[in-house]
């Protein structure tokens, strides 16, 4: 479904046949399987952050330094998920600089909604009965406000593409 949406945003049609949709399976299992092991990866990265934290208890700085590391590791591996969902998923041709500026963007819109969302929860949640059912309600739309990043994020790295590709033609004259 992600694929088909990419595609209909690239203007791509879907290609009949059982080859074609047997490939563009098992392309969208591999860019899943490759997404969570960037998710693996991130836990992984996060644990590391904080068994340093647990070995050095006293050293505020390293707190400090777990949390910078910890927001910048999450990121950098979400852009890379993001950059390689825009550059694979589709049947078009997306030019790296593209899908990365894309994927880096889109990321960072990602990680404010969680942030602020985050806020949120902590803050409302457990408070009242009125916290714990808008806190269900925050979730869902949190969970549909992800895909339309995501979809808004391939349509601007479309821009991006097309701009570039302009810039290209406009110099080679």
């Amino acid at each position: 479904a992600v694929q088909d949406a990419f595609n209909t945003i690239w203007e791509r049609p879907v290609q009949p046949g059982l080859r074609h949709t047997v490939m563009r399976r098992l392309v969208a299992f591999a860019v899943i399987a490759g997404a969570g092991a960037v998710v693996i990866a991130s836990f992984v990265l996060n644990s590391v952050t904080g068994l340093i934290t647990r070995l050095m208890p006293d050293a505020l700085f390293v707190a400090s330094l777990e949390e910078v590391f910890g927001a910048a590791a999450s990121w950098a591996l979400g852009v890379g998920v993001i950059t390689l969902l825009f550059r694979y998923l589709t049947d078009a041709h997306v030019p790296w600089p593209a899908a990365i500026a894309g994927g880096a963007a889109t990321a960072g819109v990602l990680a404010l909604s969680t942030v602020l969302i985050g806020a949120y929860l902590q803050r409302y949640a457990a408070s009242s009965l009125v916290g714990v059912t808008g806190s269900i309600f925050l979730v869902l739309l949190w969970i549909f406000s992800v895909g339309q990043i995501v979809l808004a994020g391939a349509e601007f790295t479309r821009v991006l593409a097309l701009r570039e590709t302009v810039r290209q033609r406009t110099a080679g004259r």
